[in-house]
């Protein structure tokens, strides 16, 4: 079923829900920006009303002077401000793995058991973060996602993806979901993650001999020059380049 936006009437009557009261029209052209979601004019909304730029006037609310022009992303983050930090780190945590994930590899990024994530998992769906997904969980809206992951500095983006690489080796996961997470992490990885690479290369060879190409150069990047497993990865390589379309790099190479 594909969603169309909310018709300017339906969204001016949530936000007068939200704030109690009328719109005026700075906060009108505010939520416009939302192009119609639901979910983003919440989070602009909210934004605003946590910073007190929400101004009542005669039964309409107004948003202050100069206080428009929240990026969306940040209006969507601030749901974090008011978490606990346990429960900001199993979220931080989780973004590496991608916007559904499984709590039980989670819990072992961070070092603590599942019983002991249990009350930050209930904080972040009361504060409508994530959402159950069958046996997994996800969080509510990409923009979320990517604010979380986003707010990561690189050092530590770097080191959590190949922490997870190394948890979803450890829990036999499939080799592509291994590699994708090594090839993310590439800054801070070693030469231990190059059987890595190659097994998932191995595993998308036929049917995204692209992206096994990436992951095979991602290994030779880390095999250092005079190691013999080179040769192979080369070949591995050029078998890549040629079905994806590269077919002078594969050939020469």
């Amino acid at each position: 079923v594909d969603l169309g936006p909310l018709p300017a009437r339906a969204m001016a009557d949530l936000v007068a829900t939200l704030v109690g009261g009328a719109p005026g029209p700075r906060l009108a052209a505010e939520v416009g920006r939302a192009g119609g979601n639901p979910f983003l004019a919440i989070e602009l909304v909210a934004a605003h009303s946590s910073a007190g730029a929400l101004v009542a006037d005669d039964g309409a609310v107004e948003l202050a002077e100069g206080r428009g022009g929240v990026p969306v992303g940040d209006a969507a983050l601030r749901r974090l401000d008011h978490l606990r930090p346990e429960t900001v780190e199993l979220l931080r945590a989780a973004s590496v793995l991608g916007r559904t994930f499984d709590l039980a590899v989670v819990a072992e990024l961070v070092g603590r058991r599942g019983v002991a994530v249990a009350a930050d998992v209930d904080e972040a769906l009361a504060a409508g973060i994530l959402h159950p997904a069958g046996d997994r969980l996800t969080f509510a809206h990409d923009l979320v996602w990517a604010g979380v992951y986003e707010s990561l500095t690189p050092a530590v983006r770097a080191t959590l993806h190949v922490e997870a690489a190394r948890v979803l080796a450890a829990r036999h996961a499939e080799p592509f979901d291994v590699a994708a997470q090594v090839d993310r992490g590439a800054a801070g990885a070693g030469v231990d993650a190059v059987p890595w690479l190659v097994d998932g290369a191995h595993q998308v060879r036929v049917t995204a001999p692209a992206t096994a190409a990436g992951f095979l150069t991602r290994a030779l990047e880390l095999l250092p020059p005079g190691d013999d497993r080179r040769p192979a990865v080369q070949a591995r390589l050029a078998e890549a380049l040629v079905f994806s379309g590269r077919h002078l790099e594969g050939h020469a190479l």
